[in-house]
């Protein structure tokens, strides 16, 4: 405040040196002969002129420690910019400004003008924490919220029900206690990172989140001067996205280039000799250089999913293989890339496959009834969670695996992943699998001639038939 406000000439105790050339005398002997002495001046004086003065020289004194110490808060005190701000420092503060406006000012400051030097000055205090806080409406409406409790406390000072000790000290630690909280003006009030709710504009940053929750707990932290290299890297963050908007708009102002796009199929497959349903259908999509609008590869690939299935090729692997045919028969070229095939496009697709194959086994489960079952199992390497230790972590492991297929539609109905490649094993899984089907009437069970699976005795289909 005293960038905006003139210096007064004088100090805190008392003392004005300009007003009259009268011989030193201590401090606190000098206001009550200077005003005797004016008192003597207006007994002989009728002009209005000296009464304004008077008035005048009277309040550019300095106030005296006793006259400006608060009865709750204590003395006043300008604003720490080295801490955010508690309720009780925006009061001391607010008593300051208060004190050294009536230094200067006629007639005592509006609550308006106090108010607007305040908020400022916290909000200031905020952004050099580089923490995003709430509108200065906001600000201004918490503050006068206090402002109005101290008021009060303050008025019931002098009411009969504080007229013992013991009450003004309850009325004064309840609002002490209150004081003693973070004027907390931040955006952002959720308590932990992994709970934020809030926009990214309102959010703490990362790096002041253990600064944040200093200030609103025990306050042992303060605002240091630059960092110059989270400063430096900041500003090279934002470079680059001033960067990225400038190319963005380059590319919008580029007229947008419509290429007509080949069409995968002959004339005789498109009249429906060939085609496998009107979902493969491709549609020609326009090609833009522009940011704005984007197009999609729309041709499904359900039998390259399937076949990438079949074979256990990777996503990736089958992408690269079906856009190299797609180069080699000159349906990509350079200046049509359209139909390019990447390996999430094939992951989305073996995904969507998988589904409804699923959904069509258990619809066919519904309805056929299952009369003979076939198996096969075979010892593959899994990945699998595995939680024994502390924390989770993916480990491979070798599990046996049991296909079944259902006779006479010749459909896979599940896989089974037994304890162990034992007969019994195998049994056990087959018979508690085969007990939640909804339609079975089994009259046959075939499988390879492993001595696992066929044994007279300790047979996979020996002892289900016992079961």
């Amino acid at each position: 405040m005293r960038d905006t406000l003139p210096e007064p000439r004088h100090s805190r105790s008392g003392t004005c040196e300009n007003l009259h050339d009268t011989p030193q005398h201590n401090s606190a002997e000098r206001p009550s002969m200077l005003y005797c002495s004016l008192s003597r001046l207006l007994c002989s004086c009728r002009h209005v002129y000296c009464v304004e003065r008077f008035c005048d020289i009277k309040m550019s004194f300095n106030l005296r420690s006793s006259d400006t110490e608060c009865t709750i808060f204590g003395t006043p005190q300008p604003l720490s910019f080295v801490m955010l701000p508690t309720y009780e420092d925006i009061m001391k503060h607010y008593l300051f400004i208060t004190n050294e406006m009536k230094k200067t000012c006629k007639k005592s400051p509006s609550m308006k003008l106090i108010r607007g030097k305040i908020v400022k000055n916290v909000v200031e205090i905020w952004a050099k924490a580089s923490i995003p806080t709430v509108s200065v409406q906001l600000v201004e409406s918490m503050f006068s919220t206090f402002y109005e409790k101290y008021k009060n406390a303050k008025k019931s000072f002098g009411s009969k029900a504080h007229t013992t000790e013991n009450n003004k000290d309850k009325s004064k630690t309840a609002l002490l206690e209150m004081a003693q909280q973070l004027f907390d003006i931040a955006a952002c009030k959720c308590p932990e990172p992994k709970f934020y709710k809030c926009p990214t504009f309102k959010k703490i940053p990362f790096l002041e989140l253990k600064f944040m929750e200093d200030q609103r707990s025990v306050r042992k932290m303060g605002i240091g001067g630059v960092d110059q290299k989270e400063t430096k890297n900041m500003r090279d963050k934002e470079e680059r996205k001033i960067k990225r908007i400038s190319r963005s708009k380059s590319l919008q102002t580029i007229k947008n280039i419509q290429v007509e796009s080949t069409p995968i199929f002959s004339p005789e497959s498109e009249s429906g000799q060939d085609s496998d349903s009107e979902t493969d259908e491709w549609c020609p999509q326009k090609r833009s250089l522009s940011l704005e609008s984007s197009y999609y590869n729309c041709k499904k690939l359900k039998n390259a999913a399937v076949a990438a299935d079949r074979f256990g090729v990777s996503s990736g692997v089958a992408a690269a293989i079906i856009s190299g045919a797609l180069q080699d028969y000159k349906l990509v070229t350079g200046s049509d890339s359209s139909l390019l095939v990447d390996k999430s496009k094939l992951n989305r697709q073996r995904s969507k496959i998988r589904t409804e194959k699923r959904e069509e086994a258990s619809i066919s489960l519904q309805t056929n009834t299952v009369t003979a079952i076939y198996f096969d199992g075979k010892k593959d390497e899994t990945k699998t969670v595995d939680k024994t230790l502390d924390k989770s972590r993916t480990i491979s492991k070798i599990e046996e695996h049991i296909s079944v297929l259902s006779q006479p539609n010749d459909e896979y109905l599940t896989h089974l992943t037994p304890a162990g490649g034992t007969g019994e094993q195998i049994a056990s899984v087959l018979f508690e699998y085969l007990q939640n089907l909804p339609a079975l009437d089994l009259r046959a069970v075939g499988c390879d001639g492993t001595n696992v699976n066929t044994g007279c005795k300790a047979g996979a289909i020996a002892l289900l038939e016992k079961n």
